[in-house]
């Protein structure tokens, strides 16, 4: 899809946004209102009755969406990954009164795909970076998925450029046309972030001391097609994710071994104590404890070393 029809089916949806978000303050840890407009519009466009969101958090980007598409005509889902995290309570009140949202915690990448049952957009938000990219192909597989929406793929970002490389119809909330156009939306973003110590210097294109080559974090839109993903340059990125994972487990075998050898020499000794002696109500004299000791060490060595390169 060509940028300038994008941005005119964003202008054309912009006053029922604006409309929809008027009493709803930005929070931290959300989805600029420029970005989220982009995804209400194209999920307008493609005419699709289910939405499915992975990567809830603080129920900001939820509470958006359900603002914007009112039961009975759509069907909403949204994933959580983590049901223990703190932002679940937050979010669950937020989002309590809206009848057409259905919450879920678990994988998306086996959630996922029981839910796509018919024409549907996919907003993902978590995983994040290669995880995202991979969720984000597997989704557009299905000729069911008319469009997959990927947060946090600034041009500072490495992934950005393997999203720019493997899939063809795409486009970024960081296009300096969309951002002139829309960036009036995000006053209040830039002023609510100012109220917290660590955000006060966030600014467009700019996080704290740091220039930014994007406006803000960035919502990327993957448009489905016959020929939307190039499978080779995808095998490419694999076997990259593969090189990096490989280097990664063979510097982290040599990385920090005198704080792990200071941990293995403190800590053995109380849990051998609390194991034979305290919990076990077992006898050891000296001569049995080093014994144990040195199993101990030789043991937790030996996981180190068989976690880092084999996991």
């Amino acid at each position: 899809m060509e940028k300038s029809r994008i941005i005119e089916i964003c202008q054309k949806y912009l006053p029922t946004f604006k409309n929809a978000i008027k009493n709803i303050k930005y929070e931290l840890k959300g989805i600029t209102n420029s970005e989220m407009l982009l995804f209400i519009s194209l999920v307008h466009y493609f005419r699709v009755k289910l939405i499915i969101e992975s990567g809830r958090a603080n129920g900001l980007s939820t509470k958006i969406i359900a603002e914007n598409f009112k039961p009975p005509d759509f069907e909403f889902y949204s994933i959580e990954n983590n049901k223990y995290s703190p932002d679940v309570k937050k979010s669950y009140e937020k989002l309590k009164n809206y009848r057409n949202i259905k919450l879920l915690f678990g994988d998306s990448n086996k959630l996922i795909p029981k839910l796509i049952t018919e024409e549907c957009c996919i907003l993902i938000d978590g995983p994040k970076d290669d995880a995202a990219i991979t969720l984000a192909l597997e989704c557009l597989k299905k000729p069911l998925v008319k469009a997959v929406f990927i947060h946090d793929l600034h041009k500072d970002s490495p992934h950005r450029k393997w999203v720019e490389k493997i899939f063809s119809n795409h486009f970024f909330t960081d296009d300096i046309d969309y951002i002139e156009k829309f960036k009036s939306l995000d006053k209040r973003v830039w002023i609510e972030l100012r109220k917290y110590r660590e955000y006060r210097a966030w600014k467009p294109y700019k996080r704290n001391k740091k220039k930014m080559k994007s406006y803000s974090a960035t919502l990327s839109a993957i448009m489905n097609s016959n020929n939307c993903y190039d499978q080779k340059i995808y095998e490419e990125y694999l076997e990259c994710l593969k090189n990096k994972k490989r280097a990664w487990k063979i510097k982290s075998l040599f990385e920090n071994w005198p704080l792990r050898i200071k941990n293995i020499i403190q800590f053995p000794s109380f849990y051998i104590y609390y194991e034979k002696v305290i919990d076990r109500k077992v006898q050891l004299n000296f001569f049995n404890f080093l014994i144990e000791w040195a199993k101990r060490i030789l043991s937790q060595i030996l996981s180190i070393i068989v976690f880092r390169y084999y996991c």
